[in-house]
């Protein structure tokens, strides 16, 4: 093994780096707080529950040559 690709890490790169993902979180942080604080209203009208019913049917037809013949 050749020694060629050695990466050198300074404090001053991993203070960046550390920056960076520090400022990405926080990014998403914020980003994502819309969600947890939209509110939602209804005037006249009603939330209902009701019923669903659902009938699934499957048919399947061949049109074969007569091989068993008596």
């Amino acid at each position: 093994m050749s020694s060629d690709n050695n990466l050198e890490l300074s404090r001053r790169k991993i203070l960046a780096g550390m920056g960076a993902v520090g400022a990405a979180g926080a990014g998403a942080g914020i980003g994502t707080s819309a969600l947890f604080n939209d509110t939602e209203s209804f005037e006249d009208n009603q939330l209902t529950a009701g019923s669903l019913d659902l009938k699934i049917d499957w048919e399947e037809h061949y049109s074969f040559p007569q091989i068993y013949d008596d």
